[in-house]
C-alpha cells in the first residue's frame, strides 16, 4: 500500500505545482489523452504505436460515448507480460498478445480526467525460459489476463499531460508442454507523460512497476515491469 500512497502524493504535487499555478482562474486544457483518464470523445477515433518492454504495440481507441472508450490492442512480445525486470538481460523469442482496452469516465474537468480502466486479453508464446531454469526456451505458454485500475490525466500545460494510475491485474498462465499452471497477481503503479507535437499527434512514455504475487508450486513475491514509448494520432 506504500506505493499507492506515494502515487497519491505525486499526483497531488503535480496538480499543485503545475506551471500555470493552482490558483489560476482558468486551468489549462492539455492535448488529447489515450493513456490516462481523459477519454477521446464521442465518435472520435485514435491510434497508437509504441516500442518497449515487453514488446511492440499497436492500439486503436473509439469513443462509443462521452463517457466510454473501447478499442483493440495487438502486441508482438519478446517476453512474457509477467516477466521480471531481470529477464531484460535474457535471450527471448517472440510471442503474441491481443487485448481490449476499455475506459469508463469517473470524473472529468478542464485539466483533470479520471477513468476506470479495464483490459481483458490473451497471450501466447514460448516464454518458458523466462520463468525459471526448469523450463526450456521453447516451452509454449497460453495465458489470459484482466487488468483493472484507475487512470488519471493531469494537464500541466496546453502541450503536456502527466498520466498516472494504479492497476491490479490478474494473469493465469498455462504451460502447455509442462502441463502446469501459474498465476500472477501484481499491484502496478504507473506514471508517464503525453507531449502534444500537434493538435492530433502526441508523443507518449508510460511505465509500470510493482510487486507481483506468483503462485505456482510455491508462492513467491516478484517484481513486474512494463515500459512503452511511442506516438498517438487522433483520427
Amino acid at each position: 500500500m506504500r506505493s499507492v500512497r506515494v502515487l497519491g502524493v505525486l499526483v497531488w504535487a503535480i496538480w499543485v505545482l503545475r506551471p500555470d499555478g493552482a490558483l489560476a482562474d482558468e486551468d489549462p486544457r492539455g492535448p488529447f489523452s489515450i493513456h490516462g483518464g481523459e477519454l477521446v470523445g464521442n465518435g472520435q477515433d485514435a491510434v497508437s504505436a509504441g516500442l518497449g518492454w515487453p514488446g511492440i504495440l499497436v492500439q486503436y481507441d473509439h469513443g462509443l460515448s462521452s463517457s466510454l472508450d473501447v478499442g483493440g490492442r495487438g502486441e508482438l512480445l519478446w517476453a512474457s507480460p509477467t516477466s521480471e525486470p531481470g529477464s531484460l538481460l535474457e535471450t527471448h523469442v517472440p510471442g503474441l498478445q491481443a487485448s481490449v482496452p476499455i475506459r469508463l469516465r469517473l470524473s472529468e474537468s478542464r485539466s483533470v480526467g479520471i477513468a476506470l480502466g479495464l483490459r481483458p486479453g490473451v497471450y501466447f508464446g514460448p516464454f518458458g525460459g523466462a520463468r525459471g531454469n526448469r523450463f526450456g526456451d521453447d516451452d509454449m505458454n497460453l495465458g489470459i489476463g484482466l487488468e483493472a485500475g484507475v487512470q488519471i490525466t493531469i494537464a500541466t500545460s496546453s502541450s503536456m499531460n502527466v498520466v498516472a494510475g494504479v492497476s491490479i491485474p490478474a494473469f493465469a498462465l498455462l504451460l502447455l508442454d509442462a502441463g502446469e499452471q501459474e498465476f500472477f497477481f501484481p499491484l502496478l503503479p504507473s506514471g508517464g507523460f503525453e507531449l502534444g507535437l500537434a493538435d492530433d499527434l502526441n508523443l507518449f512514455v508510460l511505465g509500470k512497476f510493482g510487486p507481483a504475487i506468483h503462485v505456482h508450486e510455491d508462492t513467491a513475491l516478484e517484481a513486474m515491469l512494463q515500459l512503452q514509448g511511442g506516438i498517438s494520432y487522433l483520427l
